[in-house]
């Protein structure tokens, strides 16, 4: 006679391991669909590039591995990172990852393969590197403002989401620096850190705007609405993750100092360089005393950082206007201590070259300050590029007596930079273009111009 539970045992074993060999099964199929699913969501996209390095940002989704390959097209020798993404920040699945390449050929081609999960999903792409050359020509493109309005609103701003990017892909320019603004976050986003992460991840899959962020090596700092809400600042409670976020979208060189955060660097190329300043981390209220934008630790490093520039052309970017004095929106003249201490140090350094790179406005114009004892500064002041426009030639900033002439555009554009001319003689032109890619004004500053002759 049987024990009177050895039934019901021996089903439930039968049981246990049938439902053990069905969720294997189950987890394989799944598994493979993960593997299948596995894909490139945006990129490849080049970052800070130098003669001898580049850096390369991606976007990969259900991934576990990722190999990017370069490959040198005259010699044949070959680098190859790999990057497991275990402990890489995500938002369903989405894995934005930089890979960071050393020791290469000087004005160099590279082919770029990448392989996710060993599969092959991008081949044929190609980098260069940069001209190691002194004094060479060339140029740069510069721009901010980018709004990806909701579908419901689209009425209101139709097919200016993305029709500048094709004249910005055809325009000559060694790299692009956004100057701010490059994507809008809405109060559903900037209350919510994955919302946050999300709307990022969305900006990136925009294909015509990826075709251009493709085309050459970007640079990026922020202003406000990509930091967190309007005119935001130190206080903005989720400013570490906004900080982490654009560490995560943007393969620039550096991002602050290791006692003083921030998205602010430096970088030169050929006899310019780039003081790209970050606005807002350290930001306090405006027109309070004592007030800062750029904070105490990161004026130091500017001030320092332009003290030991060689460069014929210094280039300080940030995302608010620093000339313009006759504007009720955000100006550095809103932290006037602060301000004088730099302009007092450019002048008792007698600092060449310096011209401002600014955004936020949703209009273009160049502002030219003169100074009684020093060259003039010149504000270039680039915006919007899809963004909505703002009337500026019909409200009190129309006639701003500093403004030069003929260049207050309040129309969807970017701005193009060259940098020509022989040693001693080199001469800045700064042109800025429309959506459709047409020229709307051109100026020359010669480096002669932003000397001083005392």
């Amino acid at each position: 006679m049987l024990p009177i539970f050895s039934f019901p045992l021996n089903l439930l074993h039968i049981m246990k391991k049938s439902f053990l060999i069905v969720f294997l099964a189950f987890n394989q199929i799944i598994s493979a669909q993960i593997l299948d699913d596995a894909r490139l969501v945006s990129g490849p996209m080049q970052g800070h590039t130098t003669a001898t390095a580049t850096a390369i940002w991606l976007m990969i989704k259900n991934t576990a591995l990722v190999e990017v390959k370069l490959k040198d097209l005259i010699s044949d020798e070959e680098q190859t990172i790999i990057i497991h993404t275990d402990s890489i920040p995500h938002y369903d699945k989405d894995y934005p990852l930089t890979f960071h390449f050393n020791n290469l050929k000087s004005n160099r081609v590279y082919d770029v393969d990448i392989s996710i999960n060993g599969k092959m999903v991008c081949k044929n792409l190609f980098v260069k590197t940069l001209h190691a050359g002194a004094n060479n020509d060339f140029s740069f493109l510069t721009g901010s403002c980018v709004l990806w309005v909701p579908k419901g609103l689209r009425w209101m701003h139709p097919g200016n989401e993305e029709r500048i990017y094709p004249h910005m892909k055809k325009a000559p320019g060694q790299f692009m620096l956004w100057l701010g603004d490059y994507l809008y976050y809405f109060p559903k986003h900037y209350k919510a850190p994955d919302m946050m992460f999300k709307r990022y991840v969305n900006t990136r899959k925009h294909n015509l705007h990826m075709d251009f962020m493709r085309s050459r090596p970007q640079y990026a700092i922020w202003d406000d609405h990509e930091y967190g809400p309007n005119d935001s600042g130190k206080d903005f409670v989720n400013k570490e993750h906004s900080l982490k976020l654009h560490q995560l979208f943007w393969p620039n060189p550096t991002f602050g100092l290791p006692d003083v955060p921030g998205v602010f660097f430096n970088f030169a190329y050929q006899d310019a360089e780039f003081f790209m300043t970050d606005g807002r981390y350290h930001r306090t209220e405006r027109n309070m005393p004592d007030g800062e934008m750029f904070g105490e630790g990161q004026l130091q490093w500017l001030m320092d950082a332009l003290k030991n520039s060689t460069a014929t052309f210094k280039f300080i970017a940030t995302g608010t206007q620093v000339l313009n004095r006759f504007s009720s929106n955000e100006s550095y003249s809103n932290f006037p201590e602060e301000m004088k201490k730099l302009f007092d140090f450019l002048e008792a350094e007698k600092i060449t070259g310096v011209i401002f790179l600014t955004g936020d406005r949703h209009h273009t114009e160049l502002i030219k300050r003169n100074r009684e004892n020093a060259y003039p500064l010149y504000d270039f002041t680039c915006s919007a590029i899809t963004s909505f426009r703002r009337k500026t030639s019909r409200s009190p900033e129309k006639n701003n007596p500093d403004r030069v002439p003929g260049t207050l555009i309040d129309r969807q554009n970017y701005g193009h930079i060259k940098i020509i001319g022989e040693s001693g003689k080199r001469v800045c032109f700064i042109e800025t273009f429309n959506k459709r890619g047409k020229t709307e004004w051109t100026f020359s500053i010669s480096e002669n111009d932003l000397k001083y002759f005392q």
